[in-house]
């Protein structure tokens, strides 16, 4: 299986279109991604907050011969639902607490409301990517009429040791200190 590879002659500006047009496609994909992984999390603690509300229900399934139906038809649950309920070990059911389980919910819910606000104009998440990535380099003017950009101590630390910023920021106090 081969690639097809097209060279494109383009100027600055229509490559920076298309690239703007690709990253923005990008951007839109991975939200769209993280909202279904959010809404999978927030669907498995509703479960899980469901089954911690009705132990008593998922404890008396537990002694007949098969009680992913029985869960089921309790809890008004499919039967899917059910057997994830029953993959998890009687130790873990009855030590689900449900004010952690709605405190987790009340994050991911959060998370979920700022993805989707997010989703709705892509475009600003990639001009603050931008501008993100403009902080890590700084005009120089040697040489009148140049438009020469160089890399940041910043950059230099991420590129060379793998560091985001605000770690970068707090070894260097750390050191001074």
């Amino acid at each position: 299986d081969r690639y097809e590879t097209e060279f494109l002659s383009l100027s600055i500006p229509q490559l920076f279109v298309r690239w703007s047009k690709w990253r923005i496609a990008l951007e839109k994909d991975s939200l769209d991604y993280r909202i279904s992984e959010v809404e999978k999390r927030i669907r498995l603690l509703e479960l899980l907050a469901l089954a911690c509300d009705n132990l008593k229900v998922i404890f008396d399934a537990l002694k007949t011969m098969d009680p992913a139906p029985v869960i089921a038809k309790g809890l008004k649950i499919t039967p899917d639902e059910a057997n994830i309920i029953l993959d998890r070990k009687v130790r873990q059911l009855s030590r689900l607490d449900a004010d952690k389980l709605q405190g987790d919910l009340k994050v991911q819910r959060a998370a979920l409301k700022e993805l989707k606000a997010k989703r709705k104009n892509p475009v600003s998440e990639v001009l603050e990517f931008m501008r993100r990535a403009q902080s890590f380099f700084e005009k120089n003017e040697v040489y009148t009429g140049t438009n020469l950009w160089l890399g940041t101590s910043k950059v230099a630390k991420t590129l060379v040791h793998g560091v985001d910023e605000e770690s970068a920021d707090a070894e260097s106090d750390d050191s001074e200190g």
